[in-house]
């Protein structure tokens, strides 16, 4: 045995020495392979995550589009044709600017008759106080006259009649007289109180003057319709019509929206439901200019979910909108749901199952890969809260490095 190994090396010696380079690699083979062996034992290379304090925001970031709060439409309410438009699309209007004018030359022509048949009413009113009570007024004198003197030669006839001087045909003469004058007082009484004050002529006049001041108000109310202005600070949207078309009552002209209190209307996934609440501040970008930003706040959180889609509508108000803005815009909107300043942070990556009720992570302990229950808090974009389960300083493997609870790991800063 003793002189077959000091056979072999004798020939390792000689191959050494005949071949140099070749024993060189061939050590730096073994070298490598008994390494190799080495880290095997140890287990993978993988990259550790630390444990830390810090700040933590968590955002919600959404896209939506701008819509304003109020968009009507302008429509004609008489039929006619258009005289004049007066804005074009992209407009700024004031209220009480005139927008569209129609023909208003019927409205004119029912405006005339109807101050016509005003001072016709005023005229004949006028006459029954001025002319027509005066005259019943006499009308009443003179019948009280007449019956006077008819009473006086009805008595007198009387006397002649008992006296044997005047016949029985002319004292009936004389008291049908008498009748008759009576009856005149009465029917002059009668029109002398209908045409005086409080009489049913003269509350006649007066309500057709009523009647006629209302058909002047309808008819000045029409021809106004004939020019259309705006009611508060808007934007043209769209416009329908040119001058010279003819429209009817309903027919749309423009479509404005209100300016000022411009909204943003986004609907998030309905997982981030439980984070947003009415009032959290939000900065927002439009599409086309993603450089200029703008301050908004949550206004309205819809109460129900779109079963569809399964998403639920959020509006925001934008206080102070950039004039850039424009209805149906696209935007992003960043809304901050939550802060904390001084916690412990892991990366969102080194957590198993996140979204679970159980989330865990794998802590590097004794160069094994240990399974570890944690609680988390408020969860940023790439990093999140840990309320129990971790301590500062903790190292934490990736998800990413497909490690199995237990085993042996070597961590990347180490070689």
């Amino acid at each position: 045995m003793a002189s077959s190994s000091k056979g072999l090396g004798k020939r390792l010696a000689g191959f050494w020495k005949k071949h140099p380079v070749w024993s060189l690699v061939l050590a730096a083979g073994v070298l490598l392979v008994a390494l190799g062996g080495v880290r095997s034992l140890r287990g993978p290379e993988v990259p550790v995550l630390e444990v830390k304090r810090g700040p933590l925001v968590h955002r919600v970031v959404m896209s939506g589009r701008v819509s304003p709060p109020a968009e009507w439409v302008v429509a004609s309410q008489l039929p006619g044709t258009v005289a004049r438009v007066l804005v074009d699309e992209g407009a700024r209007v004031q209220p009480g600017q005139v927008l569209v004018e129609l023909d208003a030359a019927p409205q004119e022509a029912d405006v005339a008759r109807a101050r016509a048949a005003l001072a016709q009413a005023r005229a004949r009113l006028g006459g029954l106080k001025e002319v027509g009570v005066p005259q019943r007024e006499e009308a009443v004198r003179r019948a009280e006259a007449e019956l006077a003197r008819a009473e006086r030669e009805a008595q007198r006839a009387r006397t002649l009649a008992e006296a044997g001087v005047m016949t029985r045909v002319q004292l009936e003469e004389a008291v049908t007289a008498l009748d008759v004058a009576r009856s005149r007082l009465v029917s002059a009484r009668a029109e002398a109180a209908g045409s005086g004050q409080g009489g049913s002529e003269q509350r006649q006049a007066e309500a057709a003057l009523a009647q006629a001041e209302a058909e002047l108000r309808a008819a000045e109310a029409r021809r106004a319709q004939a020019t259309l202005t705006a009611t508060t600070p808007a934007v043209v949207l769209t416009r329908e019509v040119e001058p010279g078309d003819s429209v009817q009552p309903g027919a749309k002209l423009l479509t404005l929206a209100r300016l000022g209190g411009t909204q943003l209307t986004v609907e998030p996934d309905e997982r981030n439901l439980a984070y947003l609440r009415e009032g959290q501040k939000a900065v927002a970008s439009a599409e086309a200019f993603p450089r200029e930003r703008f301050s908004a706040e949550v206004e309205t959180v819809a109460p129900s979910v779109n079963p569809d889609r399964g998403t639920v509508e959020v509006k925001l108000a934008v206080p102070q909108p950039p004039e850039y803005l424009r209805p149906g815009m696209t935007v992003s909107v960043d809304v901050e749901v939550g802060r904390r300043e001084d916690v412990r942070v892991v990366p969102l990556d080194a957590v198993h199952e996140a979204s679970s009720e159980s989330p865990w992570v794998l802590v590097l302990r004794d160069g094994r890969a240990e399974r570890v229950g944690v609680k988390t808090g408020l969860r940023g974009e790439d990093r999140v809260e840990v309320l129990e389960g971790l301590s500062e300083g903790d190292r934490v493997l990736p998800t990413s490095a497909k490690v199995k609870p237990g085993q042996r790991v070597r961590p990347a800063e180490e070689g």
